[in-house]
């Protein structure tokens, strides 16, 4: 075979070469399209797949995966923040924040296990309670009532009047109710100091 026939045919196997790899790896003229889409990502999103390089299709996939990942974050992280900014109930038993209201009483004489607290917010409905037990109050020396119980009631707003009964109990059982008392809104109390 002489050269020029060797030259023609390596040529032409060059150019069959060429023509294939154009399929896989985009054609020769298309550089600028290629360029574009590598920088815009829309642009690449909005190709025709058969245009696109084995490579293009990977990174399109790829960013097509952080999107998706990145919305789902988002839609975490507005869920969180509507839940946060509603208003809570006011007996919400999850709250364990700054928000509460103290209830003080008298240490009585008899020995007590536990006291039963009952609360709400009107005299005539306290649909709350809990089982305090004595080893989980707060025992404080109060200035005019000597020892004192102290316990906080979460969930509760400060800015509301609060009313509550107490019941002891003991080895002989629970007492009655004690008179429903009030627990006024802090910020009554401090218009009443302010005057």
């Amino acid at each position: 075979m002489n050269t020029t026939k060797r030259i023609m045919l390596t040529a032409a196997a060059s150019l069959l070469l060429l023509a294939g790899c154009s399929k896989i790896w985009g054609s020769g003229d298309n550089t600028e399209a290629r360029k574009e889409r590598l920088e815009n990502p829309e642009a690449m999103a909005a190709a025709d797949p058969d245009t696109l390089t084995p490579e293009e299709l990977a990174i399109r996939d790829a960013r097509r995966e952080r999107d998706d990942e990145l919305r789902s974050i988002g839609s975490q992280i507005d869920q969180n923040y509507a839940r946060r900014d509603q208003k809570p109930s006011p007996f919400d038993d999850e709250i364990r924040g700054p928000i509460f209201v103290e209830v003080l009483w008298k240490v009585p004489k008899e020995e007590v296990f536990a006291f039963h607290l009952h609360y709400g917010l009107a005299p005539d409905s306290l649909n709350k309670n809990v089982r305090i037990p004595v080893e989980k109050l707060e025992r404080v020396s109060h200035p005019l009532y000597g020892p004192t119980y102290r316990y906080r009631l979460y969930g509760m707003s400060p800015e509301q009047t609060t009313y509550v009964s107490l019941q002891a109990e003991n080895q002989n059982g629970i007492s009655p109710r004690s008179p429903v008392l009030k627990i006024p809104a802090i910020n009554k109390l401090r218009s009443q100091d302010a005057r």
